[in-house]
């Protein structure tokens, strides 16, 4: 007794509002250059990756993920909920087995509270796919990717073992 059912919830948004919010960042994503000449953003030592297709996806995914998360805050607020630890699971991934979500390995839990989960499947251990976890480092791996993108993409160009030409490639 006293303790609160989990709360599912879907939002979604449109291209239109996606473009209203991030169409100044696409652009600079798609047109910032290095000292060199090259992309700095678009990683165009990745041979997989489709100019601009590849990386107008990734902000999709990722304006997606923090649309999310203000989503799950404005409901916690509402229903008025104070959130220890959270989940966020893509809802078109077919998840076959049950989900714990404080399992670490197979015979370790965090039972503490101190470890984000991400599953060692689908390009780990940058995983869009699910993520679980103590609610303050969710929210970092949910909200703050256009935060630190300028800053990991400059840094990882000088100083990454891999060089420049990678910039947001995320496995």
């Amino acid at each position: 007794a006293g303790k609160s059912i989990p709360h599912i919830s879907i939002t979604s948004s449109t291209s239109e509002e996606f473009n209203m919010n991030r169409n100044q960042t696409m652009h600079m994503y798609e047109t910032t250059k290095d000292e060199d000449g090259n992309y700095l953003y678009y990683p165009w030592k990745c041979k997989s990756w489709l100019y601009p297709t590849s990386l107008r996806n990734m902000i999709r995914q990722w304006h997606s993920i923090d649309l999310v998360w203000q989503h799950m805050e404005k409901n916690a607020k509402r229903l008025k909920r104070n959130y220890s630890r959270v989940a966020m699971l893509r809802n078109d991934v077919m998840f076959v087995t049950p989900i714990d979500v404080y399992q670490l390995s197979t015979n370790k839990r965090d039972v503490e509270n101190n470890h984000i989960v991400i599953p060692d499947w689908g390009k780990y251990p940058v995983n869009d796919r699910m993520v679980a976890g103590p609610y303050d480092a969710v929210k970092i791996w949910a909200t703050e990717r256009f935060l630190r993108i300028d800053k990991h993409v400059r840094e990882f160009a000088k100083h990454g073992k891999e060089g420049p030409g990678w910039g947001m490639h995320s496995g």
